[in-house]
Parts: structure tokens; sequence; C-alpha cells
């Protein structure tokens, strides 16, 4: 797997990204608009395949529904230069958000071993201080958008 091979998108692409929920591109919006956003290139949907179809299923079709049915699914990729961000969107920010980037960031050097260790990157509408706590021990960075109105 490279990264070189993913649709690369500027902070100025207005669009839903593919495989985000409305839900999540509310914050995910409002960041694009932010100044520190906008020296990024963006890779959406980025996909870890975590397991392969059975051998038994032998049409491609199926076999690559089946990869991306059961793939770990990263919200955005940024890139600047040759560092990377991973980024999760979240409108209701819960303790599974901050779980996913840790897991991301764990499995990351299996699907990107030659790319530098990327930064991690929160972006909500709101959190609680408990999980913004946590989310700062991980070294999580967190941007609410409520705080950048």
């Amino acid at each position: 797997m490279s990264l070189e091979t993913e649709t690369w998108y500027p902070a100025t692409w207005a669009r839903r990204p593919p495989g985000m929920v409305w839900e999540d591109w509310q914050p995910w919006g409002a960041w694009l608009k932010a100044p520190e956003a906008q020296k990024y290139l963006y890779a959406y949907d980025v996909e870890l395949p975590v397991r392969t179809a059975p051998a038994d299923v032998t049409d491609a079709a199926m076999r690559r529904s089946y990869a991306r049915s059961n793939a770990r699914r990263i919200d955005a990729v940024g890139k600047l230069g040759n560092e990377y961000v991973i980024f999760e969107a979240r409108r209701f920010t819960g303790w599974s958000a901050i779980a996913q980037l840790q897991g991301y960031l764990m499995l990351w050097p299996l699907f990107f071993p030659t790319d530098p260790t990327p930064a991690l990157v929160l972006i909500t509408e709101s959190i609680a201080d408990d999980l913004r706590a946590s989310a700062a021990r991980a070294g999580i960075t967190v941007w609410v958008s409520a705080e950048h109105g």
C-alpha cells in the first residue's frame, strides 16, 4: 500500500468527503475554513484492509467488496510535504474517537512502513473535559469548531 495512490484534495475542496457521514462533516467543514487547515492536502476514507475474502470467493468484485466492508477507514489523512496527520471528525465525541485514532496509529506502520509516524488530530463540535484531557495524554490534538467561530 502507498499513500501516493490516494487522491489528494486541497482544503478549498468544499464537498462532503467520501465516506464521511453528514454529522461528522459539520465540524470537518468548519475545520477546512480554519487557517491552519489550509496548509494540508487531504486524502479521504483511507482504507486499511485488515481482512481478505475467504479463498472460495474468486470473483474480483466480490473480493474487493469484502475487503472494503472489513477495512478500517481513516476519515482523512493530511499531507504537508512528507509529513502526515491522521484526522478523525466527530460531531459528538466519545471515547471511541480517541480509541480510533490510537488504533490507526498502531496500524500505520503495517500499511505505510516507509512513511513517517503521523500526528493525530480530533476534529469535533464539542468535547467533555475528561475526554479532552485523555486525548491530550494520548498525544492527540483536539480542534473544537465551537471554539473557532
